[in-house]
């Protein structure tokens, strides 16, 4: 065991030099974003104002995050505040909900021991390290596919989309280094299925049980996770020797972990909600994707949910309390989702091609030009919404002469994902004429066609973060010089 994890880390252990000048760049860049980093004048609905720290101001959903770690730092509650109710007192406070406590919990840390404002370079710090060590984990989630690891680790530890989400104190970053982890022991995993061992069924069971606790979405995760590793070593299998049983013991220890560190939490939420599960977004989640459905022609849903909700027994007036705990969250849920599976099927495709493509392409400029005050204001443009070529030359010339630092950002950060993409596409191809990567693409693909599916018809750049290593891994192997498929099945004999 002793010789298994040596070599694990002498794979993703790079050389020193080399890293000594990816951290100090990294150092440098995010020192620089804190440094220029603009707060948020916050005006109160009873007009008082005050300064909010921009990693606090436009961290999405952060009411989930640092403004539920503010009321467990305080009290050790799980009490949900936004820049409204920052001071509002406790007994008037929401309990958590739509999300678990992982992100909470690492957020009142530094509240707790430095103060809510000055907690911001904790929780800064504390994501950048998540950053650099998933940019070493891709590292080693590069070596089956032969990709250049030290342009793997580049793209992933530069990459602004990942440097943008390390400064807000929201779950995508934490849930992404979670997810990257895992992907790493998978890999191995399905490398030399011979080294899995009761240390690796462990740290599955471990890093399984606290995905489903930073995002929702990871319940989705844990479940395909073992039919997706068993699509791939059934590709494997063709060069590596399966011990079938040995790997369903562990699994069986694996998902026991995972389920006695999930039981708690599923707990808390039966007793506050009076649900035993671990997901209480379905009918918000819904609701939102419907929404999206507005803009491709389909019709207001007031009535129609209410009409569904009237027809199994409901008050129809509970459209408007979906919310978990009201006793009508799964009602309103199905409510939305027969509304959205009864669209035309023409319907749903373009919702679905733009969810994807926005997922995918956009570069997600917003998320660094707020922190920095540079962004447009609201309603100059939508990029999203206009993606025509005279819209988007008159973007640009109007942003040329009102913000030029904005649309240097622009420029530079779209680029980025449009150029990863494009070598990817050639990266995918060019994995595809090498049989024994053949396991690890399937199963990387599948991941990320789980992610994509489970997000659904909304497309936000921050939705592609836990992708983004993957992503990168692809755009690698497209300037790899591969071995050929008859010295790669040599090699693994040997």
């Amino acid at each position: 065991m002793s010789h298994i994890s040596s070599n694990v880390v002498v794979n993703i252990l790079p050389q020193k030099r080399l890293q000594t000048v990816f951290l100090l760049f990294f150092i440098i860049v995010n020192a620089a974003l804190i440094l220029f980093a603009v707060d948020k004048e916050i005006e109160t609905s009873d007009g008082r104002k005050y300064s909010l720290n921009a990693t606090y101001a436009h961290a999405s959903d952060g009411q989930r995050y640092w403004g539920t770690a503010i009321s467990l730092a305080k009290t050790g509650q799980f009490l949900m505040r936004d820049d409204e109710t920052i001071h509002h007192a406790d007994n008037s406070l929401p309990p958590l909900s739509r999300s678990g406590p992982v992100p909470a919990i690492l957020f009142a840390v530094p509240i707790r021991l430095l103060g809510f404002e000055n907690a911001v370079v904790g929780i800064i710090a504390g994501q950048c390290f998540l950053l650099f060590v998933m940019s070493l984990a891709a590292r080693g989630i590069a070596q089956p596919f032969q990709a250049n690891k030290n342009l793997v680790q580049g793209l992933v530890l530069f990459n602004p989309n990942l440097i943008g989400h390390a400064h807000h104190a929201q779950s995508d970053l934490i849930f992404a280094f979670i997810f990257t982890l895992l992907l790493l022991i998978m890999s191995k995993l399905i490398d030399k299925p011979s080294s899995f061992r009761l240390s690796t069924a462990i740290a599955i069971g471990v890093l399984a049980g606290l995905l489903p606790l930073t995002r929702p979405m990871g319940v989705y995760c844990i479940l395909f996770l073992p039919i997706f590793v068993l699509i791939a070593l059934w590709f494997r299998q063709r060069f590596v020797r399966i011990n079938w049983l040995h790997l369903l013991k562990l699994t069986f220890i694996s998902a026991t972990l995972t389920l006695t560190i999930l039981m708690p939490w599923a707990t808390r939420n039966y007793v506050v909600f009076g649900d035993f599960g671990l997901v209480q977004s379905g009918a918000i989640q819904s609701r939102y994707y419907y929404r999206t459905l507005r803009a491709y022609g389909m019709p207001e849903s007031t009535k129609a949910v209410e009409m569904y909700l009237l027809e199994r027994g409901y008050d129809p007036s509970c459209i408007d309390s979906g919310e978990p705990g009201s006793g009508c969250e799964k009602a309103v849920r199905n409510a939305y989702m027969n509304l959205i599976l009864s669209a035309p099927k023409t319907i749903l495709a373009k919702a679905g091609t733009a969810a994807i493509a926005k997922t995918l392409l956009s570069g997600g400029t917003s998320t660094i030009t707020k922190y920095l005050g540079l962004h447009p204001t609201e309603g100059n443009y939508n990029i999203q919404e206009q993606l025509n070529w005279e819209s988007l030359k008159e973007f640009l010339a109007k942003m040329h002469q009102q913000i030029p630092p904005y649309l240097l950002l622009f420029l530079l950060i779209t680029a980025f994902p449009l150029a990863t993409r494009g070598l990817g596409l050639i990266g995918i191809i060019r994995a595809i004429s090498t049989p024994a990567s053949h396991g690890h693409l399937i199963f990387h693909t599948l991941m990320i066609i789980l992610l994509i599916t489970m997000y659904g018809l909304q497309g936000w750049s921050r939705f592609r973060v836990p992708m983004e290593p993957i992503l990168m891994i692809f755009a690698a192997i497209a300037l790899s010089k591969l071995e050929s498929p008859a010295k790669k099945l040599a090699i693994k004999k040997n």
